[in-house]
């Protein structure tokens, strides 16, 4: 064949796409951007959530909300990948406390039982459900640290008198932690509260003010 039609030939295979640009180390470039291992020829690190770093350099590939220097969050997340899962300039309020794998934010502000409930559900949080003594111990430690003797807790009977429910609808069990005497609906009183004076709950009138205690829901 003479070298104009060897000529000929790779022009055509070259306009029809199957002949690409060959580097130094022999490979042959194809065009496609994907990172390939050039030792196993394993595509590189993905970014499976889309957040834009690859699972390299992802603390956590599965959630878009987790990257090196995202936004954090009033949660036990550690959002931005610095090894920090709850930092204060994230939360409304700035007293935190982390006991039985829950977060509790402790607010100093004074507020009535409805501001209190409000601004922790604007934080994603509701008022405090104390269930178990690890609980109260979170309470002590909050009236340590503010002097609030009063402390919101997350119920109410507003609804009907005597029947006590949380605010996420769950019935407020016999026993408890009601002080000696308590409730007793005395004025009008809807609104349960940790008396750090006495050491147990009791009922308050709504429009009291005192301090308040926002808890993480579980599994949030």
């Amino acid at each position: 064949m003479s070298r104009w039609l060897v000529l000929a030939a790779l022009l055509s295979a070259c306009s029809a796409g199957t002949v690409g640009i060959v580097d130094d180390t022999g490979s042959r470039d194809t065009g496609d951007d994907t990172d390939v291992d050039t030792d196993t020829g394993d595509p590189g690190p993905e970014d499976a959530d889309a957040d834009g770093f690859p699972a390299d350099e992802d603390c956590d590939d599965n959630d878009p909300t987790i990257f090196p220097g995202a936004e954090e969050w009033c949660d036990l997340v550690d959002h931005d990948c610095d090894g920090e899962a709850v930092e204060e300039d994230a939360c409304p309020c700035d007293v935190l406390i982390e006991a039985v794998g829950t977060l509790y934010m402790g607010c100093t502000d004074w507020a009535n039982w409805d501001d209190a409930a409000a601004a922790c559900e604007d934080a994603g949080m509701h008022l405090m459900i104390p269930t178990t003594a690890g609980e109260e111990e979170v309470l002590v430690d909050y009236n340590r640290r503010t002097r609030r003797p009063l402390i919101w807790l997350g119920a109410t009977d507003r609804d009907r008198e005597g029947s006590w429910l949380w605010v996420d609808g769950s019935r407020v069990g016999d026993g408890g932690d009601w002080l000696r005497g308590e409730p007793n609906d005395w004025w009008g009183e809807d609104c349960m509260a940790y008396d750090a004076t006495r050491g147990g709950w009791a009922d308050v009138g709504c429009e009291t003010v005192g301090g308040f205690v926002c808890e993480l829901p579980v599994g949030e």
